[in-house]
């Protein structure tokens, strides 16, 4: 699927509805006029990430016979560890289908009502994440567990502390750094991300440098005009493009549409 343009590999499992998804970074070209960034996803990113996906099922003791794909992944046939199985051209898998418009809908539950009007890729990125970890978190009533997740057959994740949930997407914040006895600030203002581990830490973007830090003490604060100046600001140094006319990031299937 896309998001903003930016393309992640989904995959889920018939059975057992275990998600996985993948963000592809390495970008090809950037057109400046167009403000577009095209990136790589070629023969080798998508075995890599195949592969990665088969290793986790096989470090549980199970083996994945079939991978249902569409027709672009017809290239990797020979260079993945399980059969594969592509549809026609220009049809794609159902269930994918399905899954990337549940992918959207809880995406636009977090951003309709952010203020940002750009996003750079982190808060893209760490955001699907944060949604792919939920939907693996609660067992399935068409799983085949109603007792454990399919994080927990999977991965052996334990079920969520929701006591540590604090803070929400997007929200802005003043984070405590370690003190030093000088002037350097004991905070970092900073945009909440998703949860780092399953005991009150958080994942933050910085808006002084725009990277991903954690930290698991900090104030929630209303978010300013100049907060929301500065996230754009990060997303015009990367490129990215618009949100929708909601404030939303635009989702797609079809690589041709971008």
């Amino acid at each position: 699927m896309f998001c903003n343009g930016k393309p992640f590999l989904v995959t889920l499992s018939r059975n057992i509805l275990f998600q996985t998804l993948q963000s592809f970074h390495r970008i090809s070209k950037v057109d400046k006029k167009s403000n577009r960034i095209t990136y790589q996803r070629g023969k080798r990113d998508i075995v890599a990430g195949i592969n990665k996906v088969l290793r986790i099922y096989g470090g549980r003791g199970i083996n994945i016979e079939n991978v249902h794909a569409d027709n672009e992944f017809a290239k990797i046939r020979d260079d993945i560890n399980s059969n594969l199985i592509c549809c026609a051209a220009n049809e794609h898998v159902e269930r994918i289908e399905r899954r990337i418009r549940l992918i959207k809908e809880r995406n636009r539950c977090y951003w309709v009502n952010l203020p940002y009007t750009k996003a750079p890729k982190v808060m893209i990125d760490e955001n699907l994440f944060d949604i792919n970890e939920w939907l693996n978190a609660y067992p399935k009533k068409n799983g085949i567990s109603r007792t454990y997740s399919p994080a927990a057959t999977v991965q052996g994740k334990g079920p969520v502390n929701v006591d540590t949930l604090t803070v929400t997407f997007g929200a802005y914040c003043e984070v405590y750094k370690e003190t030093k006895n000088d002037s350097t600030p004991r905070t970092e203002s900073a945009i909440a991300l998703r949860p780092c581990n399953n005991e009150g830490g958080y994942f933050f973007m910085s808006l002084r440098t725009g990277r991903r830090f954690r930290s698991f003490q900090w104030s929630e604060l209303a978010i300013p005009e100049w907060v929301i100046n500065r996230v754009r600001e990060i997303a015009d140094n990367e490129h990215a493009p618009k949100l929708d006319a909601e404030g939303c990031p635009v989702f797609q299937i079809d690589q041709d549409v971008f």
